[in-house]
Parts: structure tokens; sequence; C-alpha cells
């Protein structure tokens, strides 16, 4: 087996590793992207049940309130009833509040999956890039176009017969 043989076949294991590479960092993206989307429906759902449960804290609130104020036999007016209003309204503050919340870290949880699928789709096309230039370079001395040359110009010199036949990485045939 000739050194180009050897080198080509280098050139080739390597350009399959790379894109073994990209196409692995392009599945675990998938994966990232999918468990953040899990997280952002988790969040939404968290929302939900945060702001069901608070409903019923206030919906409470106010009815010992109202109990109380009864109980007082002045009836529901005045002080007690600017008690409830305020129960009221900071029961809806904190349920806008706490919706507002998990629909935010819902979307930035979307945001980072898209995040993350992107960086997939990149991580794979950039290594089939890599690796046609790998390829692309076993033909032309791996890469810069110096080494296949600078071994065949050597045994010009010394004499030997050049093995290898066909265009160079120019385009141009071996003239010896």
């Amino acid at each position: 087996m000739g050194i180009e043989t050897m080198m080509i076949a280098a050139a080739v294991a390597g350009a399959a590793g790379t894109a073994l590479d990209g196409a692995s960092q392009f599945a675990d993206s998938r994966y990232r992207s999918a468990v953040l989307k899990n997280q952002a429906d988790a969040a939404r759902r968290d929302a939900g049940i945060e702001v069901q449960l608070n409903l019923e804290d206030s919906g409470r609130d106010l009815a010992v309130a109202q109990t109380i104020a009864a109980k007082g036999g002045g009836g529901i007016e005045g002080s007690a009833l600017n008690v409830m209003r305020d129960l009221s309204r900071q029961g809806i503050y904190e349920v806008q509040r706490i919706a507002v919340e998990g629909d935010n870290a819902s979307r930035a949880a979307m945001a980072d999956a898209k995040q993350a699928k992107r960086q997939g789709d990149f991580a794979l096309a950039g290594s089939l890039i890599k690796a046609g230039a790998q390829l692309a370079g076993a033909s032309n001395g791996m890469g810069d176009g110096t080494i296949l040359t600078d071994k065949i110009a050597a045994r010009a010199k010394r004499g030997t017969p050049a093995r290898r036949t066909g265009p160079t990485s120019y385009g141009r045939p071996l003239a010896w």
C-alpha cells in the first residue's frame, strides 16, 4: 500500500469521524430541544395550577373576611368592604403575576429549544462541509495541496517515477 493510498484512507476515516461527530451533535440538539419543550409545557402547566390554587386561597380569604364582617353586626360596609376589595384586588394581581411568570418561563424554554435545534442544524452542516473538505484534501495533498505534490516532487528529484496518475489538485496532469 502506497503512501498516497494511506493518506487517502486516513482522510476518509477522518471525514467519517467528522461526519459522525456532527450527526451526534445534531441528535443531541434534538434531544435538548425536546427536553426544553417539555420544560416549557411544565412551566405553563405549573403556572395554571398555581393560578387555580391562588384563586381558591383568595376566595377563601374573602369568605373569611365576609364572615368576620357579618359577625360584627355592622354588615358589609365601610372598612370591612374596603378590606374585602383589597383582598380581591390582591388576589387578582397575584393570579396575573403568576400567569405572566409562567408564560415568561415557558417562552424562555421554547426559545432555548429553538436555539438548541438551530445549533444542531449548524453542527451537522458544518461537519458535513468539513468532511467534504477533508475528502477533497485527500485528493490534493490533505487540504493545502502541498503534502502529496511535495512527495511526488521529491521522487522526481531522486529519479523515482511517480506512481500517481491523473489530474493534480490544479486540474493539470502530472508530466514526468
